[in-house]
């Protein structure tokens, strides 16, 4: 029920909760509430030093979508869960990559997994808990954000997730 909520109140969020963010910061709090809860995962995170990664946004929601993704990563890996957040560029965006070295998801259900209650088939066969919803909380806070996401994967070798957040939404 909460999910869903969630995932109806994202629409009426209001401009006036985007703040200038350090994308990095939320990141370090999204990581540590993972580790709370799979305290043998080993997340790392890469960074170009000396940049900026200033962005305008909500932070509860960016926290919220990134600590999803971490916690998937986490939870379709056998542990202890090996992921690794870059924090980068590319083009007119900022680029978050969340890594694992996990199940994977097979091609053909890629395109489904940003859906509402979709799971995928090896998720019910291995009786991994989740309402459905994760995925489509986190596609719904980058669109957002003017954002977009993507994926790659390959079945028993893991996926990466891409969240591009627009870099001309780093001012107010």
């Amino acid at each position: 029920i909460k999910d869903l909520l969630t995932l109806t109140d994202i629409e009426q969020i209001p401009d006036t909760r985007l703040f200038l963010l350090d994308l990095h910061e939320i990141i370090k709090l999204s990581v540590s509430l993972v580790q709370d809860v799979y305290p043998n995962a080993r997340i790392t995170i890469e960074k170009e030093e000396n940049r900026n990664y200033e962005l305008l946004a909500d932070p509860s929601l960016l926290e919220l979508a990134l600590t999803n993704l971490i916690e998937n990563a986490a939870k379709y890996s056998q542990a202890p869960a090996e992921i690794t957040i870059t924090l980068g560029f590319k083009g007119t965006w900022i680029v978050i990559a969340v890594s694992d070295k996990g199940m994977g998801i097979p091609k053909e259900e890629q395109e489904n997994i940003f859906q509402r209650f979709y799971r995928s088939e090896k998720t019910h066969r291995k009786k991994i808990e989740g309402s459905g919803l994760g995925l489509s909380i986190v596609k719904r806070i980058v669109a957002k954000h003017f954002g977009k996401i993507s994926i790659e994967s390959n079945v028993g070798k893991g996926s990466t997730f891409f969240l591009y957040l627009p870099i001309e939404r780093t001012k107010k």
